[in-house]
């Protein structure tokens, strides 16, 4: 697995990665993770990938980790 790229961004780290024939988009916050891993194929290039990321999915991820926060608070309070 290699990283192609990291994407600055304030909340949370960022990083395209490549292995075999997938592109792997990696965001971490804290200790929680997001991984997706996309066909290498299907994104001539790491351009599309980025635009992928955008605003829009940006706040989707971070919704995502305010979801995942929450569950996480679950365990401690049983």
């Amino acid at each position: 697995m290699r990283v192609i790229e990291t994407i600055p961004h304030p909340l949370m780290n960022v990083q395209i990665l490549k292995m075999n024939d997938k592109y792997i988009i990696r965001f971490e916050a804290g200790p929680m993770e997001q991984v997706y891993k996309i066909p290498a194929e299907e994104f001539c290039g790491i351009e599309k990938i980025k635009k992928l990321i955008q605003k829009d999915n940006m706040e989707t991820i971070l919704d995502v980790f305010l979801k995942m926060k929450k569950n996480t608070m679950l365990f401690y309070l049983k």
